[in-house]
């Protein structure tokens, strides 16, 4: 579940809150520009929305997975990126925000649809 996926892509989150199941976003930033596409964290809309509250793109791009409340996971070992992805509490996108970054839907590759992993 990442931004560009839509709000409920394959209706994997309304099924998820029918259920009573919590929905956790893994790798939330795409494929950080793998399979020959830039990190959706540096497209037009989440650098620009991030601009106007001080954040990365990357944040913007988590902050829009919380903003339907799906936990994530994230791994970095940079300090900077570590430190970008906890940032995310102290701010909000707006309800326009959040709209458009639905709207934005450009992951449809066999790589960009919902799975679920168990073990």
């Amino acid at each position: 579940f990442h931004y560009g996926m839509g709000p409920d892509p394959q209706h994997v989150r309304s099924f998820a809150e029918r259920h009573g199941m919590v929905l956790m976003a893994w790798s939330p930033l795409g494929h950080g520009g793998g399979f020959g596409s830039s990190p959706i964290f540096l497209r037009d809309l989440p650098v620009k929305i991030a601009k106007s509250h001080n954040k990365s793109g990357a944040q913007v791009a988590l902050k829009w997975i919380l903003s339907h409340n799906v936990t994530l996971t994230t791994k970095s070992g940079n300090p900077k990126h570590l430190a970008e992805n906890i940032d995310l509490f102290d701010w909000e996108l707006t309800p326009a925000e959040v709209a458009a970054l639905d709207d934005d839907l450009f992951a449809r590759s066999e790589y960009d649809t919902p799975s679920f992993l168990c073990n």
